[in-house]
């Protein structure tokens, strides 16, 4: 496998928000497409993986850095690599560039699950293409938790998923995970 793929794009008017700057639901959007066609190419993609192994593709964890901002009808390119796959994780990182200048960088962290027992699967249930892995990350950097207690939390919104939420693995999306929790703050706050 070529660990790294980049596809050119150009920020068109639906990604971007009210501030004219390319939306985190559109670039989380991008960083699934760009993941889904670099794993097409090597028959590990959701759709072969879910007819030939009964599994699905799932994020687990993305930590976004936003070093500068895209904005509406710029041209971009996003990268993404891929790594060894550990006893029960991938990891995979994305970089969005303009001018050949980082705006945005991501890592995250990928799991298969049986597509109809939901239970994790080690990485080793694919036939994941190794090829020559260069494992240079395209973001070092490590995540972190956020410890809060319950008694300091107040009541802001309630969330009733509806059909629109959902995936075609029938759960909900988690660029919509990260809409729940934006939408948390006011405008002036983001």
């Amino acid at each position: 496998m070529a660990t790294s793929f980049t596809l050119k794009h150009r920020i068109d008017a639906h990604e971007v928000n009210p501030e004219n700057e390319l939306s985190i639901h559109e670039m989380m959007i991008l960083f699934e497409d760009i993941a889904a066609n670099h794993t097409k190419m090597y028959n590990c993609d959701r759709n072969y993986i879910a007819e030939h192994n009964g599994l699905i593709w799932v994020l687990t964890k993305i930590k976004l850095n936003i070093i500068s901002v895209a904005n509406y009808y710029d041209e971009i390119n996003i990268q993404t690599k891929a790594y060894a796959p550990q006893k029960i994780k991938f990891d995979r990182d994305f970089v969005i560039k303009k001018d050949n200048q980082i705006l945005y960088q991501a890592m995250s962290e990928w799991c298969l699950l049986d597509i109809n027992t939901r239970i994790p699967k080690r990485s080793s249930t694919i036939d994941f293409p190794l090829g020559d892995l260069d494992e240079t990350r395209l973001m070092d950097d490590k995540y972190f938790n956020i410890h809060l207690s319950i008694d300091d939390m107040e009541l802001v919104y309630e969330k009733t998923i509806r059909y629109s939420d959902l995936d075609i693995n029938n759960h909900t999306n988690n660029v919509y995970y990260n809409d729940f929790a934006l939408d948390v703050f006011d405008s002036q706050f983001l």
